[in-house]
């Protein structure tokens, strides 16, 4: 897909989020959101819409942590990438190590063999990141994508 066709759905899809968001039904009667207000956006991104200019894109989301360039013919369009931590979980586990050692053959020699295990408590750290990714067309917002990924640490 070329990079001009790439930026044009993503303005469609900027126009279809508009548009769905302008049409999302209230709560129903058991108090349970509809399925595309769970989508919405709960972070400060939630503040922003189509056409808002940057400087007024970098006062609700701060400076982003990094911007990717896109190569587009009709103006420059560039994604600003902002990730934050939303949860973390740490769990204890139990790690077991073998423990080699020489072993005596009947015939006088030795073998390296297992002879025992050594057990080591640690932490797993589970961590929970949000990505949002912000299309920016000549100095304006157009659309977001937000997805998380989780990540493990073990001490």
């Amino acid at each position: 897909m070329h990079t001009r066709s790439q930026f044009l759905t993503a303005v469609l899809v900027g126009l279809l989020v508009r548009a769905a968001d302008a049409s999302v039904p209230p709560p129903d009667s058991a108090g349970t959101e509809s399925k595309a207000a769970a989508a919405a956006p709960k972070g400060p991104e939630a503040a922003l819409f189509p056409e808002m200019p940057a400087d007024a894109v970098i006062k609700i989301m701060g400076k982003p942590e990094s911007v990717k360039p896109m190569k587009v013919p009709a103006g420059k369009a560039e994604v600003w990438v902002y990730a934050r931590q939303v949860a973390e979980r740490v769990d204890f586990v139990q790690v077991s190590t073998p423990v080699m050692g020489a072993v005596p053959n009947g015939n006088g020699t030795t073998r390296i063999a297992q002879t025992g295990e050594k057990l080591d408590n640690r932490e797993e750290h589970h961590i929970t990141t949000e990505v949002v990714e912000l299309l920016m067309f000549n100095g304006h917002f157009v659309t977001q994508k937000v997805s998380r990924r989780e990540s493990v640490k073990i001490y």
